[in-house]
């Protein structure tokens, strides 16, 4: 291991990593958070709702291509024994989340939030207690950047949270991509396993004619 690898997996880079982290999202949610509109920037539970979720896509969309990066560099954490695994990339993205988990942890505490949001906190709670002990005995980094991989279906989770707090219509994207997908994908649409043959040409034309009815509702188009 260099002498640069040895210098960056020490717990004292890793406390000054979180905390740096800590405080740069502090920065981002006073100063850089983008409100969709004036309403919710001026009201105070609309405004919490949309900065909580907007840092928290922010960190996920870092720390899936952090987690995801590992991986490429790393091509051994597919079959090497991730508890003993651990390289400066692995022990500085783990480092990052522990930053972004304190930040909302403290932000929640402080927004006096902590009963409505409590099955955050005990999640936050645990995640922090597992990182910072393998922070400290440098042991399951590994098995953390595999946990962290999760990061990528909170990028998509939170994107669906930021576009309903905008009113964008979720039914009208349906709409644009669910024929293009139902004439390449051999699956049934929402989550139901289909045969092959039930998405031909000729019963997708029978579905656009008599069992899909489009309608505008609210100036948006809604799929029924």
């Amino acid at each position: 291991m260099s002498s640069s690898s040895s210098f960056i997996l020490q717990p004292l880079v890793g406390g000054i990593t979180s905390s740096v982290v800590f405080v740069l999202f502090w920065i981002i949610r006073d100063y850089f958070v983008v409100y969709p509109s004036s309403a919710i920037k001026n009201d105070a539970a609309e405004a919490w709702k949309w900065r909580n979720i907007y840092v928290s896509w922010i960190h996920a969309i870092i720390c899936a291509i952090l987690a995801v990066s590992s991986y490429f560099v790393h091509p051994e954490l597919f079959y090497a024994d991730l508890i003993d695994h651990v390289t400066p990339l692995t022990y500085l993205t783990v480092s990052f989340s522990v930053g972004y988990f304190l930040y909302d942890s403290v932000d929640i505490m402080m927004s006096r939030r902590t009963t409505e949001q409590w099955e955050v906190m005990i999640h936050h709670v645990l995640v922090l207690l597992m990182f910072i002990l393998n922070m400290l005995t440098l042991q399951s980094i590994g098995i953390n950047v595999v946990a962290l991989l999760a990061e990528i279906n909170t990028v998509c989770l939170h994107s669906r949270k930021l576009l309903h707090c905008c009113r964008v219509s979720l039914s009208s994207i349906h709409m644009v991509w669910s024929p293009y997908l139902l004439r390449r994908c051999p699956f049934g649409a929402t989550g139901g396993v289909a045969s092959r043959n039930t998405w031909t040409e000729d019963g997708l034309a029978r579905l656009d004619r008599r069992d899909v009815v489009v309608r505008r509702e609210d100036s948006a188009i809604i799929i029924r």
